[in-house]
Formats: structure tokens, C-alpha cells, sequence
């Protein structure tokens, strides 16, 4: 089996069987792992450590300092979209539901 890659603004996220959120831009990228494991890295600095991230941890390469850093994530809202997602999907079913019963 091949590993599933992902590769974002020269860094590159391998998926060991997770759910994540990658952010970024080319100055920096942040991977935040909501379940399972991930390794990323630098693809075009393959001399930096690669990082482990498991859920709850945010691993960010900085292009300017060439640096990869891990820590535990702070940012609750950093899935923000699936819960606008979600919070969208439940009110057009609300709704469907409100036009049977009526």
C-alpha cells in the first residue's frame, strides 16, 4: 500500500491513517491533526527533522528560518469551516422537516 501524501507550499504531509487541516502559504504552513498520526516535512529542506503529529498537535515549517516546530494546538476554531458546514446542512434538513409536517 502506498502511503497518501499531500504535498502544500514545499512541505510535505505523509497520512498514516488520520484526519488533519493543513494551513499555509509560502512564507509558512501549519498541520493540525484532528485524529489518527501524520509525518510532515520539509520536501524542499529534506535536512530538517521530520515531525510526528498525532491528534490535538500542530506542526509548522517557517520558510524564513527554515525551522519545524510541534506543539499542542490552541486554536479550537481551526476547522471552522465543517462546523459552518454542518450547522448549514442541519437547517436545510430542519427545514425539509418543517415542509412534511406542515
Amino acid at each position: 500500500m502506498r502511503p497518501f501524501i499531500v504535498n502544500s507550499f514545499g512541505t510535505e504531509t505523509k497520512v498514516l491513517g488520520t484526519s488533519f487541516n493543513i494551513i499555509g502559504n509560502k512564507e509558512e504552513v501549519s498541520v493540525i491533526v484532528v485524529s489518527g498520526k501524520v509525518e510532515f516535512q520539509s520536501s524542499e529542506h529534506p535536512e530538517n527533522d521530520n515531525l510526528i503529529l498525532e491528534a490535538g498537535d500542530k506542526g509548522t515549517f517557517n520558510e524564513k528560518s527554515i525551522s519545524m516546530s510541534k506543539e499542542k494546538n490552541k486554536d479550537k476554531n481551526f476547522i471552522w469551516w465543517k462546523k459552518v458546514k454542518l450547522e448549514h446542512e442541519a437547517k436545510n434538513i430542519l427545514n425539509k422537516l418543517k415542509r412534511k409536517i406542515k
